[in-house]
């Protein structure tokens, strides 16, 4: 019996990360590409939960920038205003889009001009303290809907 546990342990040990369909994941992600000397970019892309509990996305890091923050663009009184987020969380089977004129990144004072071809590394960070990072293009125009 003893054997029998230590060789199935042995295969989930070497089954490695979790499979896609068991995490959160990233797709259609670009980041705006914006004049020289912009103080801030916006990142944009789609997340979904391919989990069966709530994701709670609290913060993102972007390599090459002083900060990076969670908004929503809103309009009030036919004015368009920016506020921050504290957090994103996504229920089991949901996606949510960060898109133009919705949920954002902004991401605060980079150390260099972006152009099109370049890419952030973006890292996000979730409640329950697991990390994703992913690399984005920053492109002039979003990528074609999929």
């Amino acid at each position: 019996m003893v054997t029998l546990r230590l060789l199935l342990l042995l295969i989930l040990l070497g089954m490695g990360p979790l499979p896609a369909w068991a995490q959160v994941t990233v797709s259609g992600a670009w980041v705006r590409e914006a004049p020289p000397g912009a103080p801030a970019l916006a990142a944009y892309l789609v997340l979904h939960n391919g989990t069966d509990r709530p994701r709670t996305l609290v913060s993102v890091e972007a390599d090459g920038f002083a900060h990076a923050m969670l908004h929503r663009s809103i309009t009030h009184a036919d004015m368009a205003h920016m506020e921050h987020v504290d957090r994103l969380t996504l229920a089991p089977g949901e996606t949510l889009r960060l898109e133009p004129g919705s949920y954002h990144i902004m991401l605060m004072r980079p150390a260099r001009d972006l152009r099109e071809g370049d890419t952030v590394r973006l890292t996000l960070r979730f409640a329950d303290g697991t990390e994703q990072t992913t690399r984005v293009p920053v492109t002039r125009q979003p990528p074609p809907a999929p």
